[in-house]
């Protein structure tokens, strides 16, 4: 999203408290230059306690971010809920192992069908 839309446009779009928990946590920082954010995408870079609280602030953050704009990289914008919500019925619970959804999750966020 950041890369189609912006990152200013998605981050003014998402509500305060993802925002908050998504800088703090330092899933998401400025750029070098100052011009923008960027997604942090080494979870060993997040400052994130690792318990059960912390994920789940993170997965709710993140859930703010994404329900809040457009998925405009696969075809027809659509809002980021609907995108989830298509994957999700279809493969929750159908995958055996953590790397089958790695791999599945990579391949629908890449405009596949989400076969691994």
């Amino acid at each position: 999203m950041f890369t189609e839309t912006g990152s200013e446009e998605v981050l003014g779009a998402t509500d305060e408290r993802s925002l908050d928990v998504l800088l703090e946590s330092g899933v998401v920082r400025p750029v070098e230059d100052g011009q923008g954010h960027e997604v942090v995408l080494d979870k060993g870079e997040w400052e994130a306690d690792g318990g059960a609280g912390s994920l789940r602030r993170l997965d709710g953050a993140l859930g703010g971010a994404l329900w809040a704009n457009e998925v405009t990289w696969c075809g027809d914008p659509v809002d980021g809920e609907t995108f989830v919500n298509a994957y999700t019925e279809e493969f929750t619970e159908s995958l055996d192992t953590h790397e089958e959804y790695e791999a599945s999750i990579a391949d629908y966020v890449d405009c596949g069908d989400g076969r691994p």
